[in-house]
């Protein structure tokens, strides 16, 4: 709970606790030095046995079910106020002022049981906002400590991404280099390119401008083309307008690079397709491709799911994503809420 709202609870618990005596026993029209003195040392002795519980016997005894310690506590804080308060009402003020707050023939018995009854007053409120403020306090440690997690997590996802692609297009430039194509020196180019968005602009961030993520993808996909023979078939499209919208970085380059990698991406009749619509707060993203039926299993299903897990973490009931795997095509339809 934030400081100035722990501060409002003291605040108005010490007003009523002024303001409540008073109008029950009629003061506001009979307003004496005697009374003054008697609620200020009445709220000020009532404040030791507040505090004193909400600070030190509460969080130290009770919280740690140490119950024992924590009753035989209680009645000596309750006592402490009786001792004092006797030294204040019916000594101090006698010798200053010349009255005491007991008047009569009393006996000690009535004076304990009394301010026992009156010193437990300020016990249950003690009790009641610290219990406010200590489970506000836990609520927020979770939701902290859940928030830490998650982050964790998601930086985690993604250096499992990273690394990933860089390993393949490493393979692929070393290919080019080794057959001294010209090629070459345009892919090393488009691959600094790349790392310098995943080092510089996405790495730490949690959103970046969806034109950004999309130059990503159109750099990707030229350097991919480079090692297709004889000739990528791509149908990429990109409708609408990416200016004022902002993304979770490095989720869609996911599907694109799976069509790559798992795909048969040089065949005229079924080009690999990557069609991305943009609405005013929503992205659509359209991947498919023919299955490479010759291709061995490597650990797709691990991507998907760092991908399904970020997904989620990110846009909680904010997306859907459709996986379409028959004999011949794998279809992607991903859906991003981005309000």
């Amino acid at each position: 709970m934030k400081k100035q709202n722990v501060i409002l609870l003291h605040v108005i618990f010490w007003l009523l606790s002024w303001f409540i005596p008073m109008m029950y026993y009629g003061d506001f029209h009979v307003i004496s030095r005697n009374s003054i003195l008697l609620g200020i040392s009445g709220i000020f002795l009532k404040a030791v046995v507040f505090y004193i519980h909400y600070l030190i016997l509460l969080p130290y005894f009770f919280q740690t079910k140490r119950y024992g310690i924590y009753i035989f506590s209680v009645l000596v804080l309750i006592e402490l106020f009786t001792i004092l308060r006797f030294l204040v009402e019916e000594k101090l003020y006698l010798h200053l002022f010349g009255f005491s707050n007991y008047f009569g023939n009393y006996s000690i018995k009535f004076y304990v049981w009394d301010n026992i009854y009156y010193g437990s007053f300020s016990l249950l409120p003690s009790y009641i906002i610290w219990s406010i403020v200590n489970n506000f306090n836990l609520e927020k440690d979770k939701k902290d400590l859940l928030l830490e997690k998650e982050q964790a997590e998601l930086q985690f996802l993604k250096t499992q991404i990273n690394p990933h692609f860089l390993f393949n297009t490493l393979n692929n430039i070393y290919a080019l280099v080794y057959h001294n194509s010209e090629k070459a020196l345009p892919a090393i180019l488009k691959l600094s390119e790349l790392m310098r968005y995943v080092a510089r602009d996405s790495n730490g961030e949690e959103l970046v401008p969806l034109q950004q993520e999309i130059n990503y993808i159109e750099s990707f996909i030229d350097l991919e083309s480079l090692r297709i023979k004889p000739k990528a078939e791509i149908d990429y499209q990109v409708e609408g307008n990416a200016e004022h919208i902002k993304i979770a970085p490095l989720l869609l380059i996911h599907f694109v690079e799976n069509g790559f990698k798992h795909g048969i991406v040089n065949n005229p009749q079924s080009p690999l397709q990557i069609h991305i619509k943009i609405f005013e707060n929503r992205i659509q993203l359209h991947t498919e491709n023919l299955k490479n039926m010759h291709q061995k299993p490597d650990g797709k299903g691990i991507g998907m799911q760092n991908l399904q897990r970020r997904l989620d973490l990110i846009y909680p009931n904010k997306h859907q994503l459709e996986i379409i795997d028959d004999k011949e095509n794998y279809i992607c339809n991903l859906t991003i809420d981005c309000q």
